[in-house]
């Protein structure tokens, strides 16, 4: 994936597009080996927790984990409807504009009371906290051999579930995070998946990518104004771009560095002397912000490194990934495979795979993490159906 994306990189500087797109950017005679170095050194350090992932051993009966897959669904698909309750339809005239206006902040969603705003808050929780090991349920159901067509159905509610507001939005990114999850969690099964299952899974995977792929193709077109050579040159550019901004934009390009504030904007309240802007503005007002801050435009895609250096500096940068990495590798100590799965897919999604354009340990994504660590907690100490069902089974034996 990295590779693709370096070579992407290489091609649309080849081809003059990243300097027509990227009016930022300096000249060669700026371009050093040194940070494209130290983002590999970074690579090795990010990747070494998930170098071997230990089997997702779940001592459940098939009963469970058909009861706690449809509870999860009805939950997930709540989510869904409730959230398109509240996202206004009609305001954009296309999934283009409903990006745009999304970014901007006047697409946020609208709930007319308090108690809604609530609901709508409790759904979210629980669906991020249900739906990667919904997921995980699934494909141990195919490596299990165990209901094969019933988790292929809950797989694709899951995945329409979970890309609709994507789509809805105009966010490509979205589609490609979630694609990546998937594989993800299929990498951890893969080795126990049977052959003929595998093949149904390639199958799926392939209606899924070229779906995806399509949505893709027409937000870009969309968003280019009904330019399709124009919107193949975005999406080139949208994954080409990181590498090249490393070196070319944001190496050597300030000496701010704000030490965890622009991603943990709460501790602003502690340093005073900022004002953020309100988050109904947008992400575009909070890249500005940010950009008068460092003196460089931070609307660009510059790797975990170059977002990290930017940050911390050099030593700092590979001070908080070391200690990323190491929480990572010590939840794979976790006797919990709950526990442990959800720490290393949260990881392998918003540090690995969102690696390639920034680092993605923010404080939303940690107070997301941090609700479902509590609530994995709790559901494992206080529903343990394995020793209930044993235990009924002894009583039924003492009985008879």
């Amino acid at each position: 994936m990295y590779a693709v994306v370096a070579c992407m990189g290489v091609y649309i500087f080849n081809e003059n597009i990243y300097q027509n797109e990227i009016p930022d950017h300096r000249g060669l005679e700026y371009l050093s080996y040194t940070p494209f170095f130290l983002m590999f050194v970074m690579m090795l350090v990010v990747f070494w927790p998930l170098k071997t992932i230990p089997k997702f051993e779940l001592e459940w009966s098939d009963r469970r984990v058909n009861w706690f897959s449809n509870i999860a669904v009805l939950l997930i698909v709540s989510h869904m409807f409730f959230w398109l309750y509240g996202f206004q339809l009609d305001a954009a005239s296309d999934l283009g504009d409903a990006y745009h206006m999304s970014v901007s902040g006047d697409l946020a969603l609208q709930y007319s009371s308090d108690g809604e705003v609530i609901i709508s808050k409790i759904l979210r929780r629980l669906s991020l906290c249900i739906t990667p090991i919904f997921f995980y349920l699934q494909f141990y159901r195919f490596s299990k051999s165990a209901k094969i067509g019933a988790a292929v159905v809950y797989l694709c509610i899951g995945i329409f579930a979970s890309v609709v507001p994507a789509i809805l939005q105009g966010s490509r990114g979205s589609l490609f995070f979630t694609l990546f999850s998937l594989i993800y969690v299929y990498t951890v099964f893969k080795d126990e998946i049977p052959l003929k299952t595998k093949k149904k899974l390639y199958g799926l995977f392939a209606v899924v990518i070229v779906t995806m792929s399509f949505y893709v193709v027409v937000i870009s077109v969309m968003r280019s104004k009904g330019d399709s050579e124009g919107a193949i040159i975005k999406i080139f550019r949208y994954f080409g771009e990181p590498f090249l901004n490393l070196g070319l934009v944001y190496w050597n390009s300030t000496d701010v560095h704000t030490y965890g504030i622009r991603y943990f904007p709460k501790l602003l309240e502690l340093y005073g002397g900022f004002e953020l802007p309100e988050s109904k503005y947008g992400v575009d007002a909070l890249r500005e912000f940010w950009t008068k801050i460092y003196g460089v435009n931070m609307y660009y895609f510059k790797t975990f490194f170059g977002d990290l250096y930017m940050e911390f500096g050099v030593v700092g940068a590979f001070i908080v990934s070391t200690l990323t990495a190491t929480g990572a590798w010590l939840s794979k100590k976790l006797k919990n495979p709950l526990l442990c799965h959800f720490i290393l897919y949260y990881y392998a999604k918003n540090v690995v795979i969102w690696g390639i354009f920034g680092f993605g340990v923010t404080q939303n994504v940690c107070v997301d993490l941090a609700y479902a660590l509590v609530f994995w907690y709790i559901f494992s100490k206080f529903w343990n159906p394995v020793k209930k069902e044993e235990d009924g089974e002894k009583e039924e034996k003492k009985s008879g």
